[in-house]
């Protein structure tokens, strides 16, 4: 199996290699997730297990003891694609570097990915009546509804891509996908047309950008008509498995909170009567309508079509926020470096804690904020001072509760 075959930068996002040395009995993993690299020698360790883990495959270590090298491409000013490029260079480099060694590469995670996926097409979904769904959780409902096998109308993908490779107006994207409908790999073709959207997803999902604009293309080309999916109560992160995908087509309700750390894709509009928490690093919140809540926790990626509207919008780490419209917010807070917004404000207060003057930022927050959250922002700014970091739970562990937060 020694015949390693290079990673495609828009379908292979993530996969990972397990090489083996005969002479010293050394086994060797190396995982590329996309824009790092992580590798190290699991001899002593109970070798691996194959774990389904942001939607891709990876082994994983059991136990026992490895030292782990992790290399890491991410800046801030550096674009997504050149990060993913430098780790590709990298995983190269140490694949080359092992098989000079005289390591044998025994294990590739997307050979079994493929076999897992032709196991789960022969598999067909299991139908819930609606009375077995009325008594589900909030969370599995939206994981039953956002795991149904839509299907495609061939003619009217045609026309999407058309429109894309076009540019027309009627069709906004953030960035051109013309790797997708070049002649050399055109989705419109016949060997090319996708059965259904996860294969579609499947070709990359290392960049939430190309896959809004997919997700475009899912609310157009998808045949059946947008649902209306009300859920009543909270969400919770527990709800899903690590690396799932959801699509929901149509128009989404959640009568109070969500917490959402797998991708989530919804084609029409999202309102959450409370606060949405996207917990996920790199994890796409994609909606391809409007979003609406009481409250926005962002550190993962969230882009919306339309219009943005919560009284309250936290960002922080690399968190993402995209609006095709605009973002409309009585407050938006923004901490750290990493993040970014691209947006046409709306907000009334806006409170950027990465800027020098941080004490112009606290004194803002507690003119707003109510006394409880006041108290503890003074104290946190009293000890920490110039190293003074927002916490976003402050406000929304009490908007979660239906607290009022405002003076």
């Amino acid at each position: 199996m020694n015949d390693f075959k290079s990673p495609n930068i828009k379908k292979d996002a993530s996969f990972s290699l397990v090489f083996f040395n005969h002479d010293k009995n050394s086994h060797w993993i190396i995982n590329l997730w996309s824009n790092q690299v992580n590798s190290g020698d699991v001899s002593q360790s109970a070798l691996v297990k194959y774990n389904e883990n942001y939607g891709l495959f990876k082994f994983q270590v059991l136990d026992g003891e490895w030292k782990r090298e992790k290399k890491g491409f991410y800046k801030h000013e550096r674009a997504s694609v050149v990060q993913r490029k430098m780790a590709i260079e990298e995983f190269e480099k140490q694949i080359a570097e092992k098989m000079s060694k005289g390591f044998t590469l025994i294990l590739d995670s997307r050979i079994l990915e493929e076999e897992l996926k032709t196991k789960k097409a022969s598999v067909k979904k299991k139908i819930v009546s609606k009375s077995a769904l009325s008594k589900m959780s909030p969370g599995k409902q939206l994981n039953y509804w956002g795991t149904r096998d839509y299907i495609f109308d061939r003619k009217k993908f045609k026309e999407v891509i058309e429109l894309i490779r076009s540019k027309d107006k009627k069709f906004p994207t953030y960035q051109s996908i013309k790797d997708i409908v070049s002649s050399d790999n055109a989705l419109s073709s016949e060997f090319d047309f996708p059965n259904n959207y996860n294969e579609l997803l499947d070709r990359d999902r290392s960049e939430p950008v190309f896959t809004f604009d997919l997700l475009l293309v899912f609310k157009q080309a998808i045949s059946e008509k947008p649902s209306v999916l009300t859920l009543n109560g909270n969400i919770g992160d527990r709800s899903f498995e690590d690396g799932q995908q959801l699509l929901v087509h149509g128009d989404v309700h959640v009568k109070g909170n969500l917490e959402i750390g797998v991708s989530l894709y919804i084609t029409g509009d999202l309102i959450v009567d409370g606060v949405i928490e996207d917990t996920e690093e790199w994890t796409p919140f994609l909606v391809g309508g409007n979003i609406k809540a009481k409250g926005m926790s962002v550190g993962g990626t969230i882009y919306c079509a339309g219009n943005i509207e919560a009284d309250c919008i936290c960002i922080d780490g690399t968190g993402s926020i995209r609006a095709g419209k605009k973002l409309y917010s009585a407050l938006l807070i923004e901490e750290g470096y990493d993040h970014d917004i691209e947006a046409n404000l709306n907000v009334d207060n806006h409170i950027d804690f990465s800027d020098s003057d941080k004490e112009e930022g606290v004194n803002k927050t507690i003119e707003l904020l109510v006394g409880e959250i006041s108290e503890k922002i003074k104290e946190r700014w009293k000890k920490d001072n110039e190293h003074f970091y927002f916490d976003k739970d402050w406000i929304f562990d009490s908007m979660k509760k239906g607290v009022n937060i405002w003076k």
